[in-house]
This record gives C-alpha cells, sequence and structure tokens, in this order.
C-alpha cells in the first residue's frame, strides 16, 4: 500500500507490513486462475456461468478496458470501479444493465492495495483515457462500489477533466474506516464540494443491513457534501437482504429505469456554439 510522503509511526509501520504480507497471501489466491485476454460483454453470461464470468472479470490485467464493440456510436460512456477485494459477481448482471442505455461501458481493474489518493490519481488516468479513445464524448458516468466509491466521490470533488461526470457512490465509507483512517491521510471527503460539470450522488445501504458497515459504530457511509444527492436505499432487493453487495444489482436497476424513458443518442451530437 502507497503512503507517499506521509510518514507512519513505528505501531502504524508494524501495522502496515502486516497487511501488505496479507495482501500478498490474498494475491498468490487469487493468481491460481491465470490472468486472461479482457473478456467482452456478450463473453460474461449470467445464470450457471455467473462465477466464471465474474471469475473472469476480476482476472484481466490491470487497467481500464472497454467491454462494449468499438464500432458503437455514443455520446455517453459508463465506466464501473470495483471495491476492495471485489469478486466480480457483483458486477456481470448490471455491466449488462449499463449497456442496455446504449452508452459505451467500460470496466477498471485497480489495485485496491493503495491508499486512496494514489488509487484516485490511477482513476483520473483512466478516464483520460476513455476520452483520448472516445474524442466526441460528451459526458461519463462513473459507478464506484465501496472503497471504489470512495476513490470516485474524490474525483467528483476535484475532477477538471473538461466533460461532464457524473458519479454514483453506492455502499462506499466515505467518512472512512477504522483502517483506512490509521494507515492513509485523510481523504477530506467530508464537507468538500463538486467540481464544476460534476454530479454525486451516494447510495446509501441501511448501515446495520450491510455486512461490511453493522460492526462500526457509526455509519461510514455519513458524510454532509456541498450539492450532493443522498439516497437511502431499501432493506431487501427482489425479496433479498439489500446488503454491501447486492446493493450494486439495485442501483444499476434504479439507474436503468430513468433512461428507458429517455433513450441514449446511438449517433454523436453536434456540439452547441
Amino acid at each position: 500500500m502507497k503512503t507517499s510522503s506521509y510518514r507512519l509511526s513505528k505501531a502504524l509501520k508494524s501495522s502496515l507490513g502486516s497487511l501488505i504480507i496479507l495482501g500478498f497471501v490474498l494475491i498468490s489466491a487469487s493468481c491460481q486462475t491465470p490472468v486472461g485476454p479482457p473478456p467482452t460483454l456478450s463473453e460474461l453470461r449470467l445464470g450457471e456461468e455467473l462465477k466464471e464470468s465474474a471469475k473472469r472479470l476480476m482476472n484481466i490485467p490491470l487497467g481500464v478496458h472497454r467491454l462494449t464493440p468499438g464500432s458503437l456510436e455514443s455520446p455517453r460512456a459508463i465506466l464501473a470501479v470495483h471495491g476492495y477485494a471485489s469478486r466480480g459477481i457483483e458486477w456481470v448482471s448490471s455491466l449488462h444493465q449499463f449497456a442496455e442505455s446504449g452508452a459505451h461501458v467500460y470496466w477498471l481493474r485497480w489495485d485496491w492495495n493503495q491508499c486512496p489518493e494514489a488509487a484516485m490519481d490511477y482513476l483520473r488516468n483512466a478516464l483520460v483515457h476513455i476520452q483520448k479513445q472516445q474524442p466526441k464524448l460528451q459526458a461519463i458516468e462513473l459507478f464506484g462500489h465501496s472503497y471504489g466509491g470512495v476513490i470516485s466521490t474524490m474525483l467528483a470533488q476535484r475532477a477538471a477533466l473538461g466533460i461532464a461526470l457524473d458519479v454514483h457512490a453506492i455502499a462506499a465509507p466515505l467518512a472512512g474506516t477504522g483502517k483506512l483512517s490509521a494507515l492513509c491521510p485523510d481523504t477530506k471527503i467530508n464537507g468538500t464540494g463538486l467540481a464544476q460539470t460534476t454530479t454525486l450522488t451516494q447510495w446509501r445501504t441501511q448501515h446495520k443491513v450491510d455486512g461490511a458497515f453493522k460492526d462500526e459504530e457509526i455509519d461510514p457511509q455519513i458524510v454532509t457534501i456541498p450539492t450532493a444527492r443522498f439516497i437511502d436505499l431499501p432493506n431487501t432487493f427482489n425479496d433479498r437482504r439489500l446488503g454491501h453487495n447486492w446493493s450494486v444489482s439495485y442501483v444499476a436497476t434504479q439507474w436503468l429505469k430513468t433512461q428507458t424513458t429517455k433513450p441514449a443518442p446511438q449517433k454523436p451530437l453536434e456540439d452547441k456554439p
């Protein structure tokens, strides 16, 4: 985990060392599945093949990957950003739903063993890459889950991309958690406004229903961000407990409902003078 010039105390250095060792163990275990070429969205199948699709999604190389065809013409792009130690299962159906809107769909595979500042810079570079690949884009929607929602929110507060950016932070501990707060500099999310041409919607799970947050004394999702929109998720979705990972599917479903009333243009729009 990178800490830049941030100086840790001896005690924290010891904790960080233990965390790094644990990270190597987890990485070694995950590397049992060979790294393969990025799958296309059509190759990410549901049903009985869901787990295998999720495995393929998480075992592609680090970087930003386009999942929809390069021939697709649309003025909008969507970038999905996974969270810490994601297994990918929560994303497969949602990526298909994003594609139903007619937008380009991208997936960011990033190293979660970083402090937020370095991870946010990686995310920013991914968006710059998308803009270069699709120079006629007029807007990008960013869906970040959990830790991915933290770095997405930081970017929403600091972005200067020259394009409309609509950020969705899903089940994201924007106020910080114990380990992250101890090992990394303050994200300064709480109380900071949004950058120009940027909007933010935070989708908050129910504190005690979310398995990732229920043991936290205070809900780590609660922050104040001027002009941001905050939505509290229900306890259940499709007769299932709406926990940490299931929240991605809920948000994608609700978001898609707002898109079907306004079909996405299939050709680039002309720039207004």
